[in-house]
């Protein structure tokens, strides 16, 4: 099968480390549950004074602030996430599939972050302008944790990697199949792998 895999949020621990640099830069505290909204930047934004505000011209303007040259490189990853690509990757082709944030050191740090845990799998990484831009990559299963991806989605198989900022989402569309972290996906991919191989499927 191929496996369209996000970053952020799925094999990635952005979160944990844009909370600490929030907590540096403006000495708020968040914690995970805080985190209702894909957008963290609006999370942080509806925390800030007023004062703090008017230095910047959106909520948008902030990344540039939480994710300072090399933060992408330095995130851990998530639990059990690099040990699942590489059961992953014995029988499926992986293709990592994200939208960077708008500079031109975020494309490099993601690749470079790739190359420091993943060393030794076989892989391939594609770069969406836009979140919607993910339905056109063709692929058997798209592996993501941001519910517009989902809605995007016209062929790929969706898997919603469980998330605070889905949380809602997840209510509300039952029918969505959802995992509660990549790692415990491994099992139900490779019986859907099976399935497609059978020769007994019609």
């Amino acid at each position: 099968m191929q496996l369209g895999v996000d970053m952020d949020g799925v094999i990635a621990d952005f979160v944990s480390s844009a909370i600490k640099r929030v907590k540096d830069v403006w000495g708020i505290e968040l914690t995970h549950k805080d985190v209702q909204n894909t957008l963290f930047s609006e999370v942080v934004w509806a925390k800030l004074s007023e004062e703090q505000k008017v230095l910047y011209t959106s909520p948008k303007d902030l990344y540039r602030i939480i994710c300072p040259k090399g933060f992408f490189e330095e995130l851990n990853p998530l639990p059990g996430a690099i040990d699942a690509i590489e059961q992953l990757a014995r029988f499926n082709r992986i293709i990592f599939v994200t939208k960077p944030l708008e500079w031109v050191d975020c494309p490099t740090e993601k690749r470079n972050w790739l190359k420091k845990w993943l060393p030794d799998v076989d892989y391939t990484v594609m770069f969406v302008d836009k979140m919607e831009d993910k339905k056109f990559v063709h692929v058997d299963v798209m592996i993501d944790d941001d519910p517009r991806v989902i809605d995007f989605l016209t062929s790929a198989i969706p898997l919603l990697i469980e998330q605070p900022w889905n949380e809602e989402y997840r209510k509300d569309n039952r029918e969505v199949m959802t995992m509660k972290s990549l790692k415990e996906s491994v099992p139900y991919l490779h019986q859907m792998d099976s399935q497609l191989r059978s020769p007994y499927l019609f």
